[in-house]
């Protein structure tokens, strides 16, 4: 993951986010879990920040999208957690909006988290960014 990347999937994430006239805020972290990249737009909530830069590094760590850890800590009707306790984690984020960044060949390089809207605005916020940048993605 490069500080360039991480600016292209900011630049399109902001602008998927202003073509539905939504304010985000936008964490891009790489492989290892380190901040490279920050946005907040005007009139985002402080507070989603933090979320973004959580969602991003749960999905940095873990290269799942964080809306489908919900079933896994607390499982699925009649089924038993397998991820029991996990939430409990300080720095995970287990509702959607988090999404790793992975290359066509299957590489996790980071992960990008998106605050300030519905979980599923996010999510798609965040899908629609990496999507921008599939060409460079194909690359790697």
């Amino acid at each position: 993951m490069t500080l360039g990347l991480a600016n292209q999937i900011a630049d399109a994430c902001q602008d998927w986010a202003e073509d539905r006239n939504l304010n985000v805020t936008i964490a891009i972290l790489d492989e290892g879990a380190h901040l490279l990249h920050f946005r907040r737009m005007d009139g985002t909530a402080v507070g989603a920040g933090e979320l973004s830069i959580r969602k991003a590094k749960t999905s940095a760590i873990f290269p799942y999208p964080t809306h489908e850890w919900q079933p896994l800590i607390y499982g699925e009707e009649g089924e038993e957690p397998i991820l029991r306790g996990v939430e409990h984690m300080p720095t995970i984020a287990i509702f959607g909006g988090g999404v790793p960044i992975i290359t066509a060949d299957g590489h996790h390089i980071g992960a990008i988290g998106v605050g300030g809207a519905s979980p599923k605005e996010e999510t798609e916020c965040g899908n629609a960014a990496i999507e921008a940048a599939s060409d460079i993605l194909r690359a790697h």
